[in-house]
């Protein structure tokens, strides 16, 4: 599928802009030790960028990781024009230098050292071509923004990305000019977000300079590294093998309730699993009046601590349900629900993983019934997980990702003293005031203090059972008088709910988001005299922000 991608798009040439721009770029490895030179810095040396400019962070991000650098050490030259030779080298960069063989130059003008191996890979892999009326490469040719949507696309598809997603871009007065050969570029480019209108336009002919340049990689890099919500096609490939992932996956599907529906019909090679392996759960037997069951964890047979009960399991536990399933931290582990993806025991299980260290978590976007409504193929035969043997090595310490989890002492201690801490609520409304605590077991109602109102999870789903953009997420806090910049801890009842708001904004490369994973079961059993409880209405909420 990889190969049938990439020939679609490289059928005809590609018109590049005859606009020059000399560039004087410095080698990988010197910009590599500049930079770790500089690391104990966080400033950028560059005059040019000032802070608070609105590229100052991408500019920083790219710097530091070692894909783009200045003009000199003092340098960036933001408004100038990128060019076709340092794009290709950018590229390079992102996929670490490669080894080639410098006699495979297929351009009479891919001359110069500290950009030939790079054009050498990226034609070689049908990123970048050459004119077809002179066999150039162009090397100084500036990047227009279709060109570079058109690269990044070819990129994503050469490393196996999910590429289905496409956005209707005739909303933009200049779509018209768009041409043919970048036209699903584009559309996949501004549907994740990569690239947004530019005062309302598209302006697919107009000059990428080096600001938008380092922003469209920095968001690249940031968006697909963190790849979670991914299409029913995509995963099709996967498991097909034709994609990059299809060497280390397991797909499974995930089922709280039970596993009726994975024996009525499941993914091919998927196996079965329940959110029981990630928390710690105890409804059997099943409590007549709503309280607990019988005491004792339904995985294990083994007593708990109340006070942990839904809490994610410790890392002895996390780790022996990963080695259960064969799951290492490079797995690509694809999970689906028997519904969409408002059934949050995905997300749930995604979180524990992420939490744990496996760097490759995805969620099918719309679950079992968009892979149906795609009229994709269905199994009854049973996979069964390979466990690990005794040379089994998940590859990481457990927990490797702490910090996406926020305890209950971290809450409260941000509560009273960080202004641009948000602890967002994803429960429904009479949820949020009190007026129910929307659990049986739970007999305290309201939210800890403090806490604003995010919306229930269902204000994050699609009518087609797929998760929301990011902007519904940015207008949701906006009621709230927040936003995307601050500090958002989500949280529902037990970890559930909050996990789909929380994994959309991970997956927009944003490092300012966590769970709170005990959530209101949990602060409901603290003493309200250290961890207060309030009853009031979203909006009163909202305007205590302002206070």
């Amino acid at each position: 599928m990889k190969k049938q991608i990439l020939a679609l798009f490289l059928v005809g040439a590609m018109i590049f802009g005859s606009a020059s721009a000399i560039f004087a770029e410095k080698s990988a490895d010197n910009v590599v030790a500049a930079i770790n030179d500089g690391q104990e810095n966080d400033s950028l040396p560059f005059t040019d960028v000032p802070e608070g400019s609105w590229y100052y962070d991408y500019v920083k991000s790219v710097r530091e990781q070692g894909l783009m650098t200045g003009l000199d050490d003092t340098t960036f030259g933001p408004a100038s024009e990128l060019v076709r030779a340092q794009f290709a080298v950018i590229i390079y960069r992102m996929e670490g230098s490669p080894e080639v063989d410098s006699s495979e130059n297929p351009f009479p003008d891919n001359t110069e050292d500290w950009y030939k191996n790079a054009v050498i890979w990226a034609n070689k892999e049908g990123i970048i071509t050459g004119y077809s009326d002179s066999g150039m490469f162009g090397p100084n040719d500036a990047v227009t923004r279709e060109q570079m949507a058109a690269l990044m696309y070819r990129y994503a598809a050469y490393k196996g990305y999910d590429i289905a997603d496409q956005t209707d871009i005739h909303r933009f007065p200049d779509a018209g000019d768009v041409q043919e050969f970048a036209k699903k570029a584009i559309s996949w480019t501004v549907k994740v977000g990569i690239i947004s209108g530019d005062n309302g336009k598209l302006n697919p002919q107009g000059s990428a300079n080096r600001a938008v340049g380092a922003t469209i990689i920095d968001r690249f890099v940031k968006k697909m590294t963190r790849e979670v919500f991914v299409s029913p096609e995509w995963v099709k490939s996967v498991i097909d093998g034709e994609l990059p992932a299809s060497e280390n996956y397991l797909v499974a599907n995930v089922d709280w309730y039970g596993r009726t529906t994975y024996d009525e019909g499941h993914l091919p090679g998927a196996v079965y699993m329940t959110s029981n392996e990630v928390e710690y759960t105890d409804w059997e037997p099943w409590p007549e009046e709503g309280d607990i069951g019988d005491g004792l964890d339904d995985l294990t047979g083994k007593p708990y601590d109340v006070y942990n009960l839904y809490n994610l399991r410790t890392p002895e536990e996390l780790a022996a349900f990963l080695k259960k399933f064969g799951i290492e931290s490079d797995t690509t582990l694809i999970l689906y629900s028997s519904n969409t993806s408002i059934d949050s025991s995905v997300s749930r299980v995604a979180m524990g993983c992420l939490y744990a260290g496996v760097e490759n978590v995805k969620i099918m976007d719309g679950g079992l019934e968009l892979w149906k409504e795609k009229e994709l193929p269905l199994t009854t035969e049973e996979t069964l997980p390979v466990a690990g043997d005794d040379s089994y090595d998940f590859g990481a310490e457990i927990p490797a990702h702490p910090e996406y989890i926020m305890s209950i002492e971290d809450v409260q201690e941000n509560l009273e003293n960080n202004p641009d801490f948000r602890l967002v609520s994803i429960r429904r409304r009479e949820e949020f005031t009190g007026e129910i605590s929307g659990y049986k077991y739970i007999p305290k109602t309201g939210e800890p203090k403090g806490a604003i109102w995010g919306r229930n999870s269902d204000a994050y789903i699609e009518e087609d059972g797929t998760v929301v953009g990011i902007d519904v997420v940015e207008s949701i806090l906006a009621e709230a008088n927040s936003s995307l910049d601050n500090e958002l801890s989500f949280y529902c009842g037990t970890g559930w709910r909050a996990t789909i708001p929380f994994f959309i904004c991970y997956q927009e490369g944003m490092d300012n988001v966590t769970l709170y994973d005990g959530g209101w079961y949990q602060w409901q059993l603290s003493d309200p005299e250290e961890y207060p409880i309030q009853q009031i209405t979203p909006e009163e909420a909202a305007a205590n922000v302002l206070k």
